[in-house]
């Protein structure tokens, strides 16, 4: 199965195989390549070198890691894999050629690029432009072109053909091959592959690739390097093997967008992923001050695990308030993903599948009192204070801090939050009705209705600075917040409010603008995962049945692993109408000299 990585899986490891090709300089390029290929492409892919490219791969240490991770011994076993696996099979048994990577290394001179029309089928056109024939025909394929159809098509172009059994012989499908005009071409699919000619020839320069409207307006964006992937989002959104195989989420996250373009660099300490997408509407969202951004970067404290910069959009602040105090998801007033309870009958008995499909009205006693405050009717009412009272004071700049710490035994981990907002008119915000607000939450979500517990805000000292704090009655936790200058702290634990609000000078610092900064630290992060999901498993009862399944500290825990050599990860985001721009900068670890 290590094999199984035919040409159409290639780019699909791609992602990971970033951190090793610091050799490779990133020249400059441009998306010639793609006026051979015909329109209609879901996915397309070129690289500067990729016999280079695949050779760094093999040898590389993440490539060593990843065979061996838990991920990929579950990943052999998938639906998806099996499929690959098999479709490589027949290929190897009808033509007598395994398409991995070793096949693919040796059809390039150096470029190379890829065009993929069918998922399911797997059709694709690929084409490695070679400077001289000899070369071309000294390639592996021409090798085996006794065992094609010689097709003359015309005095210029002869193509290599034959016809296999695919899919457990349930279909056909054609494999072909032409050396043509200094470019060795390869295909799975007859119909691409006389386009890609006719292409070539200059016979329909309309059905270019780079005559397709959402991969010209997304290339004009972009500026290649050592490989770049454009996805016709719009079309995959509605594949079946795309939406039931390949994607790993649901597809209604994908919606807004039509299409993207992912740009690799490899720069000394870095390897940087550049992404355009184009969407759907044409959002145009507020950039922060780089004073703005450079001035809150002094609350972070050095072992946070994960910090985000982003403004607001339709006042949506509360929701972040709500998720840092109370640890809950305040339910967004305007969600159209909002499902309408459905009432269930006895007339729908017939209709159900077991007791499980019914209402939870089924499962109360008959005298039981129906709550009179629900948690979605608090998370509203206190979305729509916090919106009116902290609106006032005008935030435009928020910064999400959060570092689990694992606690000693019999205790679990708790997850440390801190949100901090930058104001323009702090005067504006009423503290009175602030606490008010929060304190009346806290009590009808954590009270028993009717109980007179006290919810009652004090005074408290954080280093040279006074702050406000609440007990949460018999739960052993409190909540915090500190209005200093033109900022406002919120926390969910002491300790960390000391730690922002503790003087440093080493901080990041920003030198341009952007709309969201993310920065995720592996380095700190990889202690406390495996510590909360290792004390997880270790708990379950059934973790030494079947093999003990430890998803999370087997499965995702390698893939940390896997990406071991990676400190940190930043994500920059920004935005203009009709587009979404993100660059991905994976910082690496000093080696060792």
């Amino acid at each position: 199965m290590k094999k199984i990585l035919s040409i159409a899986l290639i780019f699909a490891v791609m992602s990971a195989t970033f951190f090793v090709f610091a050799k490779i300089s990133a020249q400059k390029n441009n998306f010639k390549q793609a006026e051979d290929f015909p329109r209609d492409a879901l996915i397309y892919v070129q690289i500067q070198d990729l016999p280079v490219f695949i050779k760094l791969w093999n040898e590389s240490e993440i490539r060593r890691k990843y065979l061996e991770s838990a991920n990929f011994a579950e990943f052999e076993n998938n639906h998806l894999a099996l499929k690959l696996a098999q479709r490589a099979n027949e290929i190897n048994e009808a033509v007598g050629i395994f398409p991995d990577l070793g096949f693919a290394s040796v059809l390039s001179e150096n470029r190379a690029a890829l065009a993929v029309y069918d998922i399911g089928k797997i059709e694709f056109v690929f084409i490695a432009p070679m400077s001289g024939e000899e070369k071309i025909l000294a390639s592996v394929l021409f090798q085996k072109q006794a065992d094609f159809e010689e097709i003359r098509l015309d005095a210029e172009t002869i193509v290599y053909s034959k016809e296999i059994e695919i899919d457990r012989a349930r279909q056909r499908q054609k494999i072909l091959f032409s050396n043509f005009r200094g470019r060795l071409i390869l295909a799975t699919s007859e119909k691409y592959f006389l386009q890609t000619l006719e292409n070539i020839k200059g016979i329909t320069p309309k059905n270019r690739l780079t005559n397709e409207p959402l991969f010209k307006q997304i290339a004009e964006k972009t500026k290649p390097n050592l490989a770049t992937v454009w996805l016709n989002q719009q079309k995959l959104n509605g594949d079946w093997y795309f939406k039931n195989y390949w994607l790993m989420s649901e597809t209604e996250n994908l919606e807004n967008l039509r299409a993207g373009m992912f740009d690799f660099e490899i720069q000394d300490k870095k390897v940087i992923e550049r992404r355009v997408f184009l969407t759907a509407d044409k959002k145009f969202s507020r950039k922060i001050k780089m004073e703005t951004a450079n001035r809150l970067t002094k609350f972070i404290p050095e072992n946070v695990h994960f910090y985000k910069f982003e403004t607001f959009e339709n006042d949506d602040f509360d929701a972040a308030v709500f998720d840092v105090l109370f640890d809950a998801k305040n339910v967004s007033k305007t969600n159209k993903n909002a499902q309408t309870k459905k009432d269930f009958y006895f007339r729908d008995w017939g209709k159900s599948y077991s007791f499980s499909y019914l209402d939870d009205d089924f499962s109360k006693q008959i005298d039981e009192i129906e709550a009179e405050i629900s948690t979605d009717t608090i998370a509203k009412n206190t979305g729509a204070e916090l919106t009116k009272i902290i609106g006032a004071a005008n935030p435009t700049v928020s910064l999400k801090l959060f570092s689990p710490q694992n606690l000693p035994p019999p205790l679990f981990f708790e997850t440390r939050k801190a949100l901090i907002f930058s104001l323009q008119n702090p005067a504006n915000l009423n503290r009175q009705a602030l606490e008010t607000t929060l304190s009346t939450t806290a009590k009808n979500l954590f009270s028993v209705n009717n109980r007179n517990s006290e919810f009652i805000w004090t005074d408290f000292s954080a280093e040279t600075f006074q702050a406000r704090q609440i007990a949460m009655p018999s739960l052993g936790w409190k909540m915090f917040y500190i209005l200093r200058q033109n900022v406002l702290i919120f926390a969910n634990n002491e300790e960390l409010l000391k730690e922002i609000l503790t003087p440093r000078e080493n901080h990041p610092k920003f030198a341009e603008t952007f709309e969201k900064f993310t920065v995720i630290k592996l380095e700190n992060g990889r202690g406390v995962f495996n510590e909360v999901f290792q004390m997880l498993e270790n708990d379950d009862k059934n973790s030494s049945e079947a093999g003990s399944n430890n998803f999370f500290t087997g499965n995702v825990g390698s893939l940390l692993d896997v990406v071991s050599d990676v400190e940190r990860i930043e994500i920059r985001q920004t935005s203009a109408p009709n587009f979404l721009f993100e660059e991905i900068g994976f910082v690496l670890k000093k080696k060792p000299e």
